[in-house]
């Protein structure tokens, strides 16, 4: 039987070769599971940004226009019954123009600006209409404005939420990722830990065999 003698400056090499190899492969895996984690670090400051909107773009605008329509109701039943000069009046008008301030410093989609330009214009003549008959055509167009505008609220939230819903998705593919890359390290480091330099040599030598 042929035995195949190695020496010690091949037995070096060959073990560097095997080494630099498993090394590769770690770093290359470490690599992707740093880059899975920025990536995940990116869509959770995405979802945190997307979450914020729907709060104080899309809700807090709402409850805005729901607290517009109480007051305009109110103070429509006041200008009714010609009692534009009380003190509830006058203090639902300031909470009025306090709310519309507020408002404005949402964020407004285009659409939302055309709507809100209209509900201010129609505002404004209905505050300044003192036709009792007209009144009341004037102030429904004033909440038909506010409709339109809850309208928008509601669409813009749903789209804010499809785009969460999407970053919660990616955001378990992508953990679920890193968990196989993570279990893909832990095995081959058992892989490694259990190898031999007996095991590397022997399969040198396997080699050398088969060129020969």
């Amino acid at each position: 039987m042929k035995v195949t003698i190695i020496p010690p400056a091949m037995k070096f090499l060959y073990n560097v070769k095997f080494k630099l190899k498993a090394a590769s492969l770690l770093f290359i895996i470490i690599t992707l599971v740093l880059a899975a984690q920025l990536w995940e670090r990116y869509r959770y400051d995405k979802l945190q940004k997307s979450v914020t909107t729907i709060y104080n773009d899309r809700l807090l605008p709402a409850s805005y226009i729901f607290e517009l329509t109480d007051l305009l109701y109110k103070n429509h039943i006041f200008k009714l019954k010609d009692q534009k000069q009380t003190d509830a009046y006058r203090e639902n008008k300031r909470a009025i123009d306090s709310i519309i301030n507020l408002y404005e410093k949402t964020y407004l989609t285009k659409e939302e600006v055309d709507f809100w330009q209209s509900f201010k214009q129609d505002l404004n003549h209905y505050t300044a209409n003192t036709d009792s008959a007209s009144s009341y055509s004037s102030f429904e167009i004033v909440i038909k404005d506010l409709h339109n505008l809850n309208e928008i609220q509601l669409k813009e939230g749903g789209i804010e939420h499809k785009q969460s819903k999407s970053i919660i998705e990616g955001s378990l593919l992508s953990s679920n990722f890193v968990l196989v890359l993570l279990i893909t390290l832990g095995l081959i480091a058992v892989i490694l830990l259990g190898i031999s330099d007996r095991a590397i040599y022997k399969n040198a030598i396997k080699g050398r065999e088969q060129l020969n």
